[in-house]
């Protein structure tokens, strides 16, 4: 099994922590997920069901642009990977994150938003380019823009682990701390844009795009060990 070292670590615990933010912000201020796509989907079968149009825009919306932006990222790896280094294929879709969640601040800082839709086609692009960018990296239970998949794998290897000790089976395959970690990491990005949402913080997108471009630094020097 591979074993991931610090520098994939850190890059996927700072793109839970972007995912958290940028969920709790939009949520908060929008009822939207840009990352969560099952939340998305309930929201939208809800606001059907009670024939309530207007409010099925938003997540609608925002499955779109998950969409799109998954279509685009899935288009640069295939377009690079062949010939380029799994670092910077995955860094080619962090910089279209990236200037996504700026041009995004750029317009709220304008104040040039033509319908608030774009607000949440955006970030639900941005979220959708990331989750390609992680499934490059082939990290089992993480996908950093939701956590299902993270607690489903962290208590079942936690069960795993139990069972492989009392058959005296060796421990070196569970990575249940990086898990936990991707769990926090996730939850502290949505505590801090709580906090920010709280006290009026009109630049919040400073938050994820300096999380990002910290990604892409720990990425030119991420390496990989079997």
């Amino acid at each position: 099994m591979k074993q991931y070292g610090w520098n994939t670590r850190s890059l996927l615990l700072l793109l839970c922590m972007t995912a958290g933010f940028t969920d709790t912000y939009f949520y908060i201020k929008e009822k939207v997920f840009p990352a969560n796509m099952t939340g998305n989907t309930v929201e939208l079968a809800i606001a059907i069901g009670k024939h309530n149009w207007a409010d099925s825009a938003a997540p609608a919306v925002a499955l779109l642009g998950f969409i799109i932006g998954t279509v685009i990222g899935a288009f640069i790896l295939d377009k690079e990977k062949a010939g380029a280094a799994e670092q910077l294929v995955i860094r080619h879709v962090l910089y279209s994150e990236i200037i996504i969640l700026f041009a995004l601040q750029l317009i709220i800082d304008i104040e040039a938003v033509p319908h608030k839709l774009i607000l949440v086609l955006l970030p639900s692009i941005a979220m959708g380019l990331q989750g390609v960018a992680v499934s490059h990296l082939g990290v089992k239970g993480i996908s950093t823009i939701t956590l299902t998949n993270t607690i489903t794998a962290t208590f079942n290897n936690l069960v795993y682990k139990e069972m492989a000790e009392r058959r005296k089976q060796p421990e070196a395959t569970f990575r249940i701390a990086l898990l936990v970690w991707a769990w926090s990491s996730f939850v502290a990005g949505a505590a801090i844009a709580i906090l920010f949402v709280y006290i009026g913080v009109d630049r919040i997108f400073f938050v994820p795009l300096l999380l990002l471009a910290i990604c892409v630094i720990f990425n030119r020097y991420l390496k990989q060990t079997a």
